[in-house]
């Protein structure tokens, strides 16, 4: 895109060979480099998965309150919506979550 405004190519045309907005293009054009994607890091939901996978396998009919209150003494400090995913496991009637199990 530099190459092309620096060879005298309009910012529209630009846009229209990328297929990109032309805001896109004056933002990269003006950039010292490109930007890069950043990750987020896991949330605390993400990292608690593994345990109440293990916890739901040991218990099928556990009380969502009581593994909150268990998540809560290991240091998570999420809200009760959580108890929201563990109703999706249950509906599902499978707790296996690819990745989390090993």
């Amino acid at each position: 895109m530099k190459k092309l405004h620096a060879e005298g190519a309009s910012i529209k045309s630009i846009a229209r060979k990328f297929k990109m907005y032309r805001t896109t293009i004056r933002k990269y054009i003006a950039a010292q480099s490109l930007p890069r994607h950043h990750y987020n890091l896991p949330t605390q939901l993400e990292k608690s998965l593994p345990y109440i996978v293990e916890r739901l396998m040991e218990e099928a009919k556990l009380l969502l309150r009581n593994l909150l209150n268990q998540l809560k003494e290991l240091g998570y400090t999420g809200a009760y919506s959580l108890c929201l995913l563990l109703k999706v496991l249950r509906a599902s009637s499978q707790i296996f979550i690819s990745g989390y199990l090993r």
